[in-house]
């Protein structure tokens, strides 16, 4: 049996080819079926020689696929088009067998969307794709399993792409992602982790995190992001952080996403070390658009526990543009009160309305229109509380905060 997983990718230079999302599912893919082969090919994006119909057609022509293969497609917002080219392109060169969609694109659309856009006779995998081969395999023979949707929002086990070689290093590779846990206890509105997680937070035991952390240090990076949605949540992010600024290598930097809460002092001074930078998404400092998007801040709060922050350690503040209830006034408001702060940097970024999420059901409430980039990504561009010229002065900020 051949299985064949396509993601679409935007390679760097410094990080592994493969991300750290494949290497989950080839991980755990080759655990559940060790006699089958399975491969994972990375497409990248931004190649200048990227040309969708050639790339596709090496791929089917360097291997020999029967009716009981499958080829598996990560979806997401800004690949969805490739995807579906994808498909057809293998179906005109005679792929008989079954393709499988996963991913945030797939989980946060609704089934019959699904079955009406992608080819007929697929399988769709809605949350965690690392248990769903053995549940498609069993279900394969029989004809009444095509085109099913299968939801897995539980996640027994966190795999290991960096110890079974999933994921490999080349000498360029300096930066690496590597996650202590997934899930999300927050539930804001434009965010696709609780259409996943439902709330729900899996932890890695800190043995795993910490041999995991040791052994990227050990291949010389230069930089670790821990990419969990909150580090600073579960019980483990003390032990975790106590150990990188005690014993971790001091050529290494680490970043994690940050949620501004009280009693943190023990934890920022782990972080004075300089090891760990902090990155801390708290999207607006107005009161209503907080509201809107399900977020209880109090901005004045917020811009005291800031600058705690900011006496520990330096830190990366994100904020968005184009949220429900924004003006370019509220914008700029939010802009100015932190530019106020030392040590910290502003990064600003444009809304996606992203499917499944709060925010892209209520898409009608707010009068959202959007625009595609260069890259066919959708980005919200007009709403009841901003005109199309409002929105992009709100870009003409972002793109120039110092």
């Amino acid at each position: 049996m051949n299985i064949l997983i396509i993601s679409f990718d935007i390679h760097k230079p410094e990080h592994p080819v493969r991300n750290l999302a494949m290497g989950n599912l080839l991980s755990a893919w080759k655990q559940t079926v060790p006699n089958a082969n399975i491969e994972h090919q990375s497409i990248n994006c931004i190649d200048p020689e990227f040309d969708l119909n050639s790339m596709v057609q090496k791929l089917f022509e360097r291997r020999k696929f029967y009716s009981e293969d499958f080829v598996a497609f990560a979806v997401a917002i800004w690949s969805e088009r490739y995807v579906l080219q994808a498909t057809k392109i293998l179906q005109r060169l005679g792929f008989s067998g079954q393709f499988i969609f996963g991913g945030y694109q797939i989980t946060g659309t609704d089934p019959d969307s699904l079955t009406a856009t992608y080819p007929e006779n697929s399988i769709f995998v809605r949350g965690f794709g690392e248990s769903a081969l053995q549940h498609i395999l069993d279900c394969s023979p029989n004809s009444e399993c095509k085109q099913t949707v299968f939801c897995f929002n539980e996640l027994s086990d966190f795999p290991q792409p960096y110890t079974d070689g999933s994921i490999q290093f080349t000498d360029s590779v300096t930066s690496a992602n590597i996650e202590s846990k997934r899930g999300c206890p927050y539930a804001c509105s434009y965010c696709a982790h609780d259409t996943v997680h439902n709330r729900q937070i899996y932890e890695k035991s800190v043995t795993h995190s910490i041999e995991e952390i040791a052994l990227l240090v050990s291949h010389g990076l230069k930089k670790i992001n821990i990419i969990d949605p909150v580090f600073n949540t579960g019980r483990s992010y003390m032990e975790i952080a106590h150990w990188i600024s005690t014993s971790a290598s001091s050529d290494t930097q680490y970043t994690v996403q940050y949620k501004l809460r009280d009693n943190m002092k023990k934890f920022l001074q782990y972080c004075s070390s300089g090891k760990i930078h902090l990155e801390i998404g708290i999207q607006s400092l107005d009161s209503n658009v907080l509201a809107n998007i399900n977020r209880s801040e109090k901005p004045e709060v917020t811009l005291n526990r800031l600058k705690e922050v900011a006496n520990f350690t330096s830190c990366e503040v994100s904020i968005i543009y184009g949220l429900p209830g924004q003006t370019l006034k509220s914008f700029e408001d939010t802009v100015n009160r932190l530019q106020r702060i030392k040590n910290v940097i502003i990064k600003a970024y444009p809304l996606m309305l992203l499917p499944g999420t709060q925010l892209h059901h209520q898409r009608e409430k707010w009068k959202y229109e959007e625009r595609m980039d260069s890259s066919g990504i959708p980005y919200v561009s007009k709403s009841t509380s901003f005109s199309k010229a409002a929105y992009q002065k709100m870009e003409e900020i972002a793109l120039n905060i110092k």
